[in-house]
């Protein structure tokens, strides 16, 4: 992932809100909406506003009155059925650096009472420039009363890792996020503000059970360190614990469940490298630092990589990205780690469309071991690659062994999912193809026609696979 590709998603020129499709009923059906699809739900973007200049972060005022939205650029505007002209004056007075400029804008939790407004931003100083926070109360239109809270220290040049969100939690804390500046050793230094996220009382005060409060040259603000630049952060809905997403370097990206105290570690440790190749560190962990909860590692993003490249029909590239996959994570972990089935899966998946089968059939046997052994014989993963062996079976004219392996993957997924799932329907698709190859072609329509069906009672509209599957019953001579 390129630099320039780690600006966050809000650096967009139009405002768009993700709704579950059952809600849709209070959104007016004249704005532009598209329709997204995930495993357990629907939902629907529906633009509101356009023309916006790198939209940063947005304030969702009570009682349907707007939304505060805050562009990098330094203005702040308001959306109140629509994008009101002009902007909202009395916000603080931002320095656009690099990713640096207006950048986060909380509510205070009593905002109904006392209509304060909280906001991060790129400020000047001595040595260069660094994420400040002010405060402001809002008129209905304006702001006004701006006081400054805090000042990041110390300034520095470069227009890098400014961080920065916030959020208030159920005992009216405030949380900041504040990355590296691009001094990826500073993140561990607590005499100097870089890569922390602070806790602030809602006056901007240091709390007295801060965790570095009383330590001799420690910044009280820290409530966590060793960050490179959180840029998401939220609280979990059970909980109350912060959570943190972070932009770590390539293929480190990280979600950190944040604890008082706590060193996550960069750039001591990390699961990414460096742009364009080579090590940041020699270590992914170590005693006293935390680990994420979620990370990509730059073999899975390599692999999701591999994946476009075999969707797109690309099958060298897409050969050649998997087995560096690969030896990435024998760099790692044991060839019986759980890694090693989805590499040697999707290892067998391109051999198969590039007419390799022999590799094929011997990757898939390799990932079906060490499914079977980490997961055990009936899990869903075994399954899904009993399927991709059933399918290379049949093109080596084993037609006895794809029919075993096919049934058994037809078990586990009825098992599993159900006989009305589409997983189901894939795999009978796969049958379908195993009696059109033993030229049973009755049978082979009956299994399509079943697909076909348990596809359309699932989809609103023709599936990619579903068509597919109605071209092979269309080839079938009967």
């Amino acid at each position: 992932m390129s630099r320039s590709q780690h600006r966050p998603w809000f650096l967009a020129t139009a405002l768009a809100v993700l709704f579950p499709v059952i809600l849709l009923a209070a959104v007016s059906q004249t704005a532009a909406e598209d329709v997204f699809r995930s495993k357990d739900h629907s939902y629907r973007a529906v633009t509101l506003a356009q023309g916006l200049d790198q939209p940063w972060g947005m304030a969702f005022l009570p009682r349907a009155q707007g939304i505060l939205i805050t562009e990098k650029s330094g203005r702040i505007r308001l959306y109140r059925g629509r994008l009101l002209p002009g902007v909202v004056r009395g916000g603080p007075k931002s320095v656009e650096s690099g990713q640096g400029g207006l950048m986060d804008i909380a509510l205070h939790p009593q905002f109904d009472d006392n209509g304060l407004v909280y906001f991060t931003y790129t400020g000047r100083g001595i040595g260069g420039v660094g994420t400040e926070l002010a405060r402001a109360r809002f008129t209905g239109r304006d702001l006004k009363d701006l006081e400054v809270l805090f000042r990041a220290d110390p300034k520095t040049r470069g227009g890098r890792h400014f961080g920065s969100r916030l959020v208030f939690d159920r005992e009216g804390y405030l949380f900041m996020t504040y990355g590296d500046r691009g001094g990826r050793h500073d993140a561990q230094d607590l005499g100097v503000h870089q890569g922390g996220i602070f806790r602030f009382t809602a006056d901007g005060e240091v709390p007295a059970d801060n965790p570095f409060v009383n330590q001799p040259g420690a910044r009280p603000e820290f409530y966590s360190y060793g960050h490179r630049n959180a840029q998401g952060a939220a609280l979990h809905p059970e909980t109350g614990v912060l959570w943190a997403h972070e932009h770590g370097p390539q293929g480190g990206d990280e979600v950190n469940v944040i604890r008082k105290g706590a060193n996550y570690g960069w750039p001591k440790i990390t699961y990414g490298e460096e742009y364009g190749g080579g090590k940041v560190s020699e270590h992914t962990a170590l005693p006293g630092m935390e680990q994420p909860l979620l990370y990509p590692t730059i073999a899975k993003v390599l692999n999701n990589l591999g994946l476009v490249l075999l969707d797109s029909n690309e099958l060298d590239e897409a050969l050649t990205i998997f087995q560096r996959a690969l030896e990435i994570d024998k760099q790692y972990y044991d060839q019986g780690h759980a890694y090693f089935a989805i590499r040697f899966n999707n290892l067998g998946r391109v051999y198969h469309e590039m007419g390799n089968f022999q590799e094929a059939k011997s990757a898939l046997e390799n990932a079906l071991a060490i499914d079977e052994r980490v997961f055990g014989p009936n899990h869903p993963n075994v399954a899904t690659t009993l399927a991709n062996l059933g399918r290379v079976l049949i093109d080596l004219d084993e037609i006895d062994s794809a029919c075993s392996v096919l049934d058994r993957a037809l078990s586990i997924t009825e098992n599993t999912f159900g006989p009305n799932h589409v997983y189901f329907a894939n795999l009978l698709a796969y049958h379908g193809d195993l009696f059109r190859r033993r030229e049973e072609m009755h049978k082979a329509k009956d299994l399509y026609e079943r697909a076909i069906a348990i596809y359309d009672a699932n989809y609103d509209v023709e599936h990619p696979r579903l068509i597919q599957i109605k071209d092979r019953l269309r080839s079938l001579k009967i």
